[in-house]
């Protein structure tokens, strides 16, 4: 939005400088004419004193005459021809005793004397510079134009520079930033901005509540788990204590998990990038599905010793996700993980998507699984964020068979 007033203030700015330019050479088209006529009506009464001075026998009077009618005598021969030559002849005007002619070069009228009895030709340039006119005047209408714009831009600019740190702030949500905008004047942006700051307040009670709810569950739900693990402790080991000590810990695994998720989706987890093998975290994720090496729902193919640089964490819960959707909706509950040199692959069978494969990148997306499996629908999504956080891509396609793959 501030963008775009920026640029409609500079397509406003531009088209009015072309009208102006316009309005200015149709001013200037205007004075000069009107100069001109104003001029030539004086050239017209000048000439018909001069005759009447030769008429009445005061020839003597003329060149006194002249000067005091603001022209000047051009005595150089070659820029007389030069006016003769190259110069529009206005008028003439036929005395008994010769000829007066006007002429005009260059904005500047010229008068020429032409006696009979003269031995030469004499010349009179007026001082008179309509142009001078025509500058004030458009260097009054420029900076008028000037302190117009002047006045405008930082008006706009007013409005602008509150807005554009309003739009920063607002950008800053996605990186958690969830503070109050501070803004003192009182003027119409500021009812924008104190909507703003009350929905901030209000998504920050929000979040707070539901911070507190989830922390007050996972609270309550670990109090039973650690008492069933000290419960089981004391009874003699068997099979069955083992069975219930991992069902503890595989609940203990999905709370943290849980916990981990919900940072994640808040955007407030912090990444901790160091380098490992992919065998560590393809075993860690395992432990999180609860699931023993060499399981034959698993085919594992090693085509290459990869080492990556990511968040432990993270990454083994992508894997797990991957693993996990694989075996759910896999219309034999198997499935391949395969480890190439710039990628890794998940593959399994089953049928097309139904749907375009971002469609299952969303938030609560889930697919109809073969086993009637069923999560939270974050599968795919956390994978397709994991990826981003990592700057990795996460790809599909389907040939008969599902390809997920995480490219480095």
């Amino acid at each position: 939005m501030i963008y775009t007033l920026q640029s409609k203030f500079l397509f406003f700015f531009a088209l009015t400088c072309l009208l102006v330019v316009a309005l200015f050479i149709s001013i200037d088209q205007v004075i000069k004419t009107n100069s001109e006529n104003e001029e030539l009506q004086r050239q017209y009464f000048i000439s018909h004193s001069v005759a009447k001075l030769y008429n009445l026998g005061l020839g003597n009077e003329v060149d006194n005459y002249l000067i005091s009618a603001n022209l000047y005598k051009v005595s150089e021969s070659e820029k007389i021809l030069n006016i003769i030559s190259n110069a529009r002849n206005v008028f003439t005007r036929i005395l008994d005793i010769g000829y007066i002619r006007c002429y005009e070069l260059d904005d500047v009228f010229y008068l020429q004397i032409d006696l009979k009895n003269s031995a030469g030709v004499a010349m009179y340039a007026s001082k008179y510079t309509p142009n001078l006119n025509r500058l004030i005047l458009i260097a009054g209408l420029f900076i008028a134009l000037l302190v117009f714009f002047t006045f405008y831009y930082f008006t706009l600019k007013d409005i602008i520079k509150p807005l554009k740190k309003l739009s920063v702030h607002i950008k800053n949500w996605n990186v958690g930033n969830h503070h109050i905008f501070k803004y003192t004047k009182n003027d119409e942006i500021s009812t924008v901005i104190k909507e703003v700051n009350k929905l901030t307040r209000n998504i920050n009670e929000l979040i707070q509540s539901r911070q507190f709810f989830i922390r007050s569950i996972m609270h309550e739900l670990k109090t039973p788990i650690g008492k069933g693990k000290i419960l089981v402790a004391l009874f003699e080991e068997s099979s069955k204590t083992r069975q219930l000590d991992n069902i503890f810990d595989r609940l203990n695994m999905l709370l943290n998990e849980f916990n981990k998720i919900e940072q994640i989706l808040t955007k407030n987890y912090t990444l901790n990038i160091q380098t490992y093998r992919l065998h560590v975290i393809y075993e860690q994720a395992l432990d999180m599905l609860m699931i023993e090496p060499g399981d034959a729902r698993i085919a594992v193919k090693i085509n290459a010793q990869k080492q990556i640089d990511v968040d432990l964490e993270l990454f083994s819960m992508l894997v797990k996700n991957l693993l996990d959707n694989a075996l759910k909706y896999s219309s034999d509950g198997k499935c391949e993980f395969v480890v190439d040199e710039d990628k890794i692959s998940v593959i399994n069978n089953g049928a097309a998507l139904k749907e375009p494969f971002e469609y299952y990148l969303g938030t609560f997306v889930r697919g109809e699984s073969t086993n009637n499996t069923h999560g939270f629908g974050l599968g795919l999504y956390l994978i397709d964020y994991i990826c981003t956080l990592h700057n990795f891509t996460f790809a599909y396609h389907y040939d008969t068979r599902h390809h997920f793959k995480v490219i480095f």
